[in-house]
C-alpha cells in the first residue's frame, strides 16, 4: 500500500482530537443501530499490579458470597468500570429466525398482545420491530423518553388518542432509564400500565433482566385473569421466563440457559404458533 492510501485511512488531525473521535464513533453507532445491528463499544483502562490484586480479592469475595451475591458482583464491576478510554465501536447482525413476522401476525389475529422486551439500543429495537412486523407501516409510534421530558403528558395524550379510536395500530417505545423513572412514581406507573394495556404493542429497549421480569409481574397484577407468556433464548431472559404464567425457552446458539428454566422448550420461534393455537387449547 502506498503512502497516499495510508493517508486516506488515517486522519491525523482527527486522531488527535478526542471530542471529534467520540462524535464520529457515536455517529457510527447510530448508523449501525439504524440498520438494525446490535452495537458494541470497546473501552480499556490500564491497571498496575497492586490495583488489580486489590480488586481481584474484592471480586472473588463477591462471587463466593452467600448473601446478596449479584449485588456485590455489580458493585465490584462498578469499581473497575470507571474512567475507561474509548477504543472503538463495532456491531453484529442478529438475524431474525425464519417465520417470525408470520408467527407474530397469527398471534395478533388471535387477539394476543405482543410485547418486545430487549436490551438493545432504541434504534435497533425499532428497526427489529419493523422487520418482524410488530410495527406496521401505518402504526402510530409513541416514544417515551425521560431525557426529552413530558413523559406524563405524552402518556396521558396517548391514552386519550387511543380511547377516541383515532389510531389504527399503536406502539409504545420506552427505554430502561425512562422505565426506572416511571416505576419510582406510583401514580405514573399505574398510568403507564393503563397505556401499555391499551396499546397494540409495547417495545421496551435497554431493559435489564430485572426490569423485564418486573414488567411481566406488573401486568400479572394489573390485569385480572390475565395469562402471561414469556419467551426468550438467552440467560438475560431467565427472570422474565420464571415470572410469567407460562415460560418458553428457545434452544439454539444462545445456549440452553433459558430452555432449562422454562416450562416448555422449542427450537424456533415459529413453533410458538402450533404450541399455543393447537396444543394450547
Amino acid at each position: 500500500m502506498d503512502d497516499a492510501d495510508d493517508e486516506e485511512l488515517v486522519e491525523d488531525t482527527l486522531a488527535m482530537d478526542d471530542a471529534a473521535v467520540i462524535e464520529r464513533c457515536f455517529q457510527h453507532i447510530n448508523d449501525f443501530a439504524t440498520e438494525g445491528l446490535r452495537t458494541l463499544l470497546y473501552g480499556y483502562r490500564f491497571l498496575n499490579e497492586d490495583e488489580y490484586q486489590g480488586w481481584k480479592k474484592v471480586y472473588h469475595d463477591a462471587t463466593t458470597s452467600l448473601v446478596d451475591r449479584q449485588k456485590l458482583i455489580e458493585q465490584a464491576g462498578d469499581m473497575i468500570e470507571q474512567q475507561l478510554e474509548l477504543g472503538g465501536a463495532t456491531a453484529i447482525e442478529d438475524k431474525l429466525q425464519k417465520g417470525v413476522p408470520e408467527t407474530i401476525d397469527r398471534l395478533r389475529r388471535a387477539n394476543i398482545k405482543m410485547w418486545m422486551l430487549t436490551g438493545d439500543k432504541r434504534e435497533t429495537a425499532i428497526n427489529i420491530g419493523h422487520s418482524c412486523r410488530l410495527i406496521k407501516d401505518y402504526s402510530a409510534v409513541t416514544v417515551l423518553d425521560c431525557e426529552a421530558g413530558d413523559v406524563e403528558q405524552n402518556i396521558a395524550a396517548s391514552i386519550i388518542t387511543i380511547n377516541r379510536g383515532g389510531v389504527a395500530h399503536s406502539v409504545i417505545v420506552v427505554d430502561g432509564q425512562t422505565l426506572a423513572a416511571i416505576e419510582s412514581d406510583q401514580s405514573l406507573h399505574v398510568l403507564f400500565l393503563d397505556l401499555a394495556i391499551l396499546a397494540d404493542s409495547v417495545i421496551c429497549c435497554r431493559a435489564s433482566p430485572s426490569q423485564k421480569a418486573g414488567l411481566v409481574s406488573a401486568i400479572r397484577r394489573h390485569v385480572k385473569r390475565s395469562v402471561t407468556l414469556a419467551i426468550g433464548d438467552g440467560a438475560n431472559d431467565i427472570a422474565m421466563i420464571q415470572e410469567a404464567h407460562v415460560g418458553i425457552g428457545i434452544t439454539g446458539k444462545e445456549g440452553l440457559q433459558a430452555a432449562r428454566v422454562s416450562d416448555y422448550a422449542i427450537a424456533q420461534f415459529r413453533f410458538l404458533t402450533k404450541l399455543l393455537l393447537v396444543h394450547g387449547k
